[in-house]
C-alpha cells in the first residue's frame, strides 16, 4: 500500500468518525414538551405540517437575467425585472419571442 493511499484512507476515517452522531446522554433532561407546544406541532386543517423554518426546503432562484442586464439584452430579451418576479409568482409573462409562460409551480423566492 502506498503512503498517498494510507493518508486518504486514514483521513477519510477520522472524518466519517467525526460526522457520526453520538447518542444522547442519558444524564442531560429535555424539557418536557407542553400541550400547546405539542398541538402546534400538528397539521392544521388543511392537511399541510406546519411550518418549520429550520428543516423546511425551499426553492428560488438567485440568478436571472432580464432586457436589464447587458448579455440577456443583447441577446433580445425584453423581459423587465417585474416581469422576471410575476414569473416566479407562478403568473404568466409574455416572453421575448411573443410566447406565454408560465412556471408550474411558484418559487418560494
Amino acid at each position: 500500500m502506498n503512503p498517498k493511499g494510507a493518508f486518504v484512507g486514514v483521513s477519510l476515517a477520522i472524518c466519517l468518525v467525526g460526522c457520526a452522531q453520538s447518542p444522547p446522554s442519558e444524564t442531560s433532561t429535555a424539557p418536557a414538551a407542553s400541550p400547546a407546544a405539542a398541538s402546534s406541532s400538528t397539521a392544521p386543517s388543511g392537511g399541510q405540517p406546519a411550518p418549520n423554518p429550520e428543516n423546511n426546503a425551499y426553492f428560488g432562484d438567485v440568478h436571472v437575467h432580464t432586457g436589464w442586464s447587458f448579455d440577456a439584452m443583447t441577446n433580445g430579451s425584453k423581459t423587465a425585472p417585474m416581469d422576471a418576479y410575476a414569473w416566479a409568482q407562478g403568473k404568466s409573462i409574455t416572453g421575448s419571442g411573443g410566447p406565454e409562460m408560465q412556471i408550474k409551480t411558484p418559487l418560494d423566492f
